[in-house]
């Protein structure tokens, strides 16, 4: 089991940081992975049925509510399908 840095925010959705991005798939189980940075590297996770999303949201930036819906509703739907996720 890997070092736990990242917490539950409600059931089945965790937020942490990038790094944290392995240890939710291996602790957690994770479906989904949602990336919430500008600059995304090419971070990838071990378990290649795990889904990776890019929504990025600029920090200080205005007129965001497209993307910024588009994560929530990303994150919500995926969780009423009973999948598992990990934003960052």
């Amino acid at each position: 089991m890997r070092r736990k840095e990242y917490q539950e925010l409600l059931h089945g959705i965790f937020i942490g940081g990038a790094f944290d991005t392995e240890s939710m798939v291996e602790n957690e189980q994770v479906d989904l992975i949602v990336d919430l940075r500008v600059e995304a590297p090419f971070l990838t996770v071990s378990d290649s049925d795990v889904q990776r999303v890019h929504i990025p949201l600029t920090d200080g930036a205005t007129d965001q509510t497209e993307s910024l819906k588009r994560a929530i509703d990303t994150i919500v739907d995926a969780n009423r399908s009973g999948k598992k996720i990990g934003f960052h």
